[in-house]
């Protein structure tokens, strides 16, 4: 081997040396640039400064720690017994009946005793009540129920004939000169071929100065009270405004009279026994009515 092929080899080791110094150079430096990268990421997530309005860079997963997420747990499960603590004691003490009864527990516990068992036995004696009245009612139920006897019932001037619905004859009202009115007659006329019972209820009011308001009211219950046997037919003479219970009657004034038939089935011919002798189940009512003014001042009987 002459100098030059020594000498040209050397120098292609010592290029190839070069060579490879360059790369670990190259390798050297990216690894400290990316190390140093890597530090001043850190440094800016962890010390810098975020002002408001401005944009948070997203956290590293390991900038969260097993003992930060402890904390917020707690610190939140505080927050909301705090809240709950807060609202049951708004919800008790507010009224003031919560507190008093605490402040005073020993005081109050019998009274409280004693109205729960006052307002429990008023609650059973209104319950009872409640259940007889349902009881009767249930039972009545169970009592068949049937159309009363057929009759009629109207009222009557012995002269002028029948007065209507509203109490009026022909469609005008009746005037007499007198203050009682004794012209009037009430028909029962039964349309049965067995004995009947009925009773009569009136009603009488009088408007003293025609002013529209009713100045005297009476009312009698079972008024009259008549058997009729088969197909019979009676009438009662009736004299108005009658006397009064309470409140004195002028011999002046508008009188009403509205009266009330309630006709039953006897449950014997004598019409004797339970329930004044007739079957309740059979009901039938008929009304009527009577109207006049009584007018001193008039000079005859007429119609107005």
């Amino acid at each position: 081997m002459d100098i030059e092929d020594y000498l040209e080899q050397k120098r292609a080791l010592e290029a190839k040396k070069e060579l490879l110094e360059a790369k670990e150079r190259l390798k050297d430096d990216s690894e400290k640039k990316k190390r140093e990268l890597e530090r001043e990421r850190k440094k800016a997530s962890g010390d810098r400064t975020i002002t408001p309005g401005e944009p948070r860079p997203e956290a590293a997963a390991s900038d969260y720690s097993p003992g930060d997420i402890y904390r917020k747990i707690i610190l939140w499960n505080i927050i909301v017994l705090v809240i709950i603590i807060a609202l049951f004691s708004f919800l008790y003490f507010y009224p003031g009946d919560g507190k008093a009864e605490t402040s005073t527990e020993k005081d109050t516990d019998t009274l409280t005793g004693s109205a729960v068992i006052e307002t429990k036995d008023k609650n059973e004696t209104n319950k009872t009540a409640d259940d007889e009245k349902k009881e009767e009612k249930k039972n009545e139920t169970k009592e068949e129920k049937y159309p009363g006897p057929e009759f009629e019932f109207y009222a009557e001037d012995k002269e002028l004939g029948l007065f209507d619905n509203s109490g009026k004859i022909g469609g005008e009202n009746l005037v007499t000169t007198s203050s009682f009115y004794d012209d009037g007659i009430l028909v029962l006329d039964s349309k049965e071929d067995s004995v009947i019972k009925c009773f009569i209820d009136r009603e009488v009011t009088v408007d003293k100065d025609s002013d529209g308001e009713e100045d005297l009211r009476d009312i009698d219950l079972d008024f009259i009270v008549d058997e009729l046997d088969n197909r019979e037919k009676t009438e009662f003479k009736e004299s108005l405004p009658g006397s009064f219970k309470q409140g004195s009657y002028g011999g002046k004034g508008k009188v009403m009279a509205s009266y009330e038939a309630r006709c039953y089935y006897c449950i014997n011919p004598e019409c004797e026994g339970e329930n004044g002798g007739v079957d309740k189940n059979g009901e039938s009512i008929r009304t009527a009515k009577i109207r006049f003014k009584a007018d001193p001042d008039a000079s005859t009987n007429s119609t107005n």
